[in-house]
This record gives structure tokens, sequence and C-alpha cells, in this order.
């Protein structure tokens, strides 16, 4: 089970295992640094985890899962305010007009990103199989832990809690009030 830094589940997530035979990899492998020769090869191609599952999930520390079987799940990690766009130093990317993502890294606009069962690759933004014309660049949420200090706390719970504290308020206030104490 896979959640974001902010308790949300990430459906559409799956263990695999391997279904390339050493073959296949090498044949991905060289496929992938001939075709696009600005790019360097990481790790080999493998089915075990996808470009979604490297950049939101292991690069922080998750184990190889394969993630968006059928939804690109991006959307979940920007929505529960655990990443956030930002025009400044980024750490993902989703390529808004395709299904991938990928990381950054200290070098502009080059970026490392898993493409599909091939393999893990270092490239230029544009020059991998994906279409770069309309990228979204996110960082992770530093004032989350203002809006969840309970770590992984669901939305809903913290939100019950914050109304409860203002109806106990409100209360309190109005008590003081019918006893002339205010």
């Amino acid at each position: 089970t896979v959640y974001t830094p902010n308790g949300t589940l990430v459906n559409d997530t799956y263990y695999r295992s391997e279904e390339l035979s050493a073959s296949q990899k090498a044949s991905h492998d060289q496929y992938c640094t001939t075709t696009y020769s600005q790019a360097t090869l990481i790790s080999s191609s493998t089915t075990t985890y996808n470009c979604h599952a490297y950049a939101w999930y292991m690069t922080e520390g998750g184990s190889a899962v394969w993630m968006g079987w059928t939804i690109n799940p991006t959307n979940v990690y920007w929505l529960d305010g655990s990443y956030i766009s930002t025009t400044g130093a980024a750490t993902k990317v989703s390529y808004l007009s395709d299904n991938h993502s990928a990381v950054t890294t200290s070098t502009p606009n080059i970026f490392i990103s898993k493409w599909g069962e091939y393999a893990l690759m270092r490239h230029p933004k544009a020059h991998c199989p994906f279409d770069a014309s309309s990228l979204k660049y996110m960082k992770k949420n530093d004032c989350r832990e203002f809006f969840y200090p309970w770590g992984k706390v669901k939305k809903w719970l913290f939100l019950m809690k914050l109304i409860a504290f203002f109806l106990f308020a409100g209360l309190c206030q109005v008590s003081a009030t019918a006893f002339g104490q205010r």
C-alpha cells in the first residue's frame, strides 16, 4: 500500500514481478541508448516499477511498485497538498501532455525518469519518448506540517477536529455571556 506524504492512499498501485528476459532487457537498453543518444542509462529495463513509482515513491524511500496502470497517480500527490506547483526549485515533474513523471537533477532541464518497462534514464527534458510540450514542476509542500500536524492523518479527521474546536470555543463564549461573565 502506497500513501502520499500527507497520508492519502495512492490507488492503482501494484507489485509486479520481472517479466523481461535478459535478452529483452539488453534489447530495450540498447534501444534507449541508441535512439536517445543524449540520454544516459542509469539502470536496466525492468517491469517491476515505472516512472510514477520512481518519481513519487521510490526516490522518497519506497520500494519498487507499478503506479498508475489505469490512471495517472500524479494528481493524488498535489491534490492532497503533499506537493505544490512551483516556478522555482522543483523536485518532481509531471508531463501533462503525456502520462509520465520525472525527477529533476542539479543540472537545469536534465531529468531522471523510468521509461515504462524500459530503462531508468538521465535525459534532457524533451529528449525522451514522452511529449514535453506541457510540464508541471512541483516540490514538496514545506507547510504541510502546519496543515497536517498529526502526520498521516486524513484531511477529514483534521477538519472534524478543527470544526469541533471552533464549536467548543463558540459554546464557551455563549456560556460566559449567559452567566454575565462577559
